[in-house]
């Protein structure tokens, strides 16, 4: 095996464990989608190279019929498992954000200050509330449909948000 194989070896298995465990779970709060993105995007890459081992890109982007070979033929392929890969580091990141959630979580009443127009998604509001060491925390979160009728602007709701970032907000209406 030669050494440019064993790099781009590493540092696919670095791309994985950097987008799966090791980054923040408050950088996935706050970009998941481009996160996962770049993740799978990092994860094709250094898969290509792995498999076919491009030297450069006049060699992978050759037209001629004749200068083409098997790998030029399984480079594509290596797209499904990037698209795996979207979903493998989005929901493991919603995961850990849940778990964290769970096992960092302190409940508080906080009231509701701006109430977003629905989307496909859902709807938004902010919700203003003290932490535990006596600061004040403006949030915005997602609510499901269906309980958009419920919660009015100046409401007081009861929410649960992680110590150790008071962004991370789950109301508890849900």
């Amino acid at each position: 095996m030669n050494t440019r194989r064993i790099i781009w070896g590493v540092l696919l298995v670095l791309t994985i464990l950097s987008f799966y465990s090791w980054i923040p779970v408050s950088f996935y709060s706050t970009m998941p989608l481009l996160l996962a993105f770049l993740g799978a995007g990092l994860f094709f890459f250094f898969l290509v190279q792995l498999v076919a081992d491009f030297r450069s890109l006049s060699e992978l982007r050759t037209l001629l019929p004749y200068d083409r070979d098997w790998r030029h033929h399984v480079a594509p392929w290596m797209v499904l498992p990037a698209l795996a890969m979207i979903f493998v580091f989005g929901m493991h990141a919603a995961a850990r954000e849940r778990r964290a959630l769970q096992s960092q979580q302190v409940k508080v009443q906080g009231v509701v200050t701006a109430a977003a127009a629905s989307t496909q998604k859902g709807s938004y509001v902010t919700v203003l509330f003290t932490t535990v060491g006596g600061k004040q925390m403006k949030v915005m979160t997602s609510l499901r449909h269906d309980i958009t009728e419920v919660i009015c602007v100046g409401q007081a709701v009861d929410l649960l948000y992680n110590v150790d970032d008071p962004a991370q907000v789950r109301l508890l209406t849900e």
